[in-house]
């Protein structure tokens, strides 16, 4: 069989396989894709988002898909596109065929590639966005890599400021030659205005003034970095949430709360069914900045306990196992072990042996998988936040198996 009839193969099998076992699949009705879903309504209702931690390109795909043939089979097409284009990726960076084949197999048939699109969440969507960006800067295509970056960050805005540094550096590596780097670098932030525009515009006609993306880090900061923060994540859940889901949670856990702060500016919530505060739109500026600042000073006045939380959000955020009440059970356990293990296995060897023959290969990814964990190290952390690096370690893990393999009596049956 041709390689390029075992990809078709893989990528119609994992397709169909996905659709079929999401007739048995019962959905978790996660609040992030109940905003999100709320988002995309508002938006094309009222030309505008309330939510105010919250990107819009994922609502407005939600919407359309909703108004049409669901979000979940779109999900699905986006995850099995992943699935092609990281056989790509693999090929670009190690030229290697059967790695290639390795880590989209891999891919197409990993459980939680299907748990994830089976759900109204931005993980889908933008593990594509940013797996273009990359194949498209390992081609060399900086304009093209520029707006798949520039619409991850309008999907979640997590990467923001590392794009352009990649864009730099993959420019000057590949021409040796600072004016073109500067070139390529000037052409991304053309790209970003343009592309940002639409946003920027939403955001000033509703608060008044600039505001580069959203409101979610003050957020994501303070409740990482708090008093009451014992998890490492930001969870809260209460009495009502045990009573309304007692399939789902057991015990009450608040990582963090806005008690110290009720009756101050940006606090004082005036709507009963949805965050609208005292203050106007100015409320949530200053909210966010009063967030950012009593993080800020909490990390100043105790650098032991932050030390502390950092390195209980770093075992979260590489847990073989989640952390949530709701995914305990043993099945869900033993399938994260079976998953996650192999890759992070084989991905050390993978980037073990990258070291000593690719290192400026696997750099770019290698990079951009610590940032996206030095973002979590100092917020939140979340099993869940970790599977949007996952499809790089596949890939690093895929080569490190195709280097074992070389090594003993299969090595004729490789394709190189």
């Amino acid at each position: 069989m041709t390689k390029e009839k075992y990809l078709f193969l893989i990528l119609v099998t994992s397709f169909v396989l996905k659709f079929f076992l999401y007739f048995f699949y019962n959905s978790i009705p996660f609040p992030d894709a109940l905003s999100y879903g709320f988002a995309g309504k508002q938006l094309f209702t009222n030309g505008f988002i309330d939510v105010e931690n919250i990107m819009p390109l994922f609502p407005i795909i939600n919407f359309l898909a909703e108004s049409s043939i669901g979000i979940i089979p779109v999900n699905i097409f986006i995850s099995t596109l992943s699935v092609f284009y990281i056989y790509k990726l693999t090929n670009l960076i190690f030229e290697d065929h059967f790695s290639s084949i390795i880590a989209a197999t891999w891919m197409a048939f990993y459980p939680f590639n299907f748990f994830y699109s089976y759900h109204a969440l931005t993980e889908t969507l933008y593990i594509l966005l940013i797996i273009l960006a990359f194949y498209h800067l390992y081609k060399s295509s900086f304009i093209i890599a520029s707006i798949f970056f520039v619409l991850g960050i309008l999907t979640r805005p997590n990467h923001e400021i590392l794009a352009p540094v990649l864009i730099f550096v993959f420019a000057y590596f590949t021409k040796k030659n600072f004016k073109f780097s500067l070139r390529q670098l000037f052409y991304y932030f053309v790209v970003y205005i343009l592309l940002m525009l639409p946003w920027w515009a939403h955001q000033y006609k509703k608060y008044g003034y600039f505001v580069r993306t959203n409101f979610g880090l003050g957020l994501v900061l303070y409740s990482g970095n708090n008093p009451m923060n014992t998890t490492g994540g930001g969870v809260r859940i209460d009495i009502k949430d045990i009573e309304k889901y007692p399939h789902r949670f057991n015990r009450v856990v608040e990582d963090f709360s806005f008690k110290d702060f009720e009756g101050k500016p940006g606090f004082k919530q005036i709507s009963n069914t949805f965050p609208v505060y005292e203050g106007g739109t100015k409320a949530y500026s200053i909210r966010n900045n009063t967030l950012i600042k009593a993080a800020l000073d909490y990390i100043k006045n105790n650098p032991k306990r932050f030390f502390e939380l950092s390195i209980l959000k770093l075992k979260r955020f590489w847990s073989p196992v989640p952390f949530s009440q709701e995914f305990q059970s043993i099945f869900v356990i033993i399938i994260s072990l079976l998953s996650l293990l192999p890759i992070y296995i084989f991905g050390l060897f993978g980037i073990f042996k990258s070291i000593k023959q690719k290192i400026y290969k696997i750099l770019p990814i290698v990079i951009y998988c610590l940032f996206i964990n030095l973002i979590h190290v100092i917020t939140i952390s979340s099993f869940r936040y970790r599977f949007i690096i996952e499809p790089y370690l596949i890939i690093l893990a895929s080569y490190g198996i195709v280097q074992i393999l070389k090594k003993t009596k299969l090595k004729k049956w490789l394709i190189t």
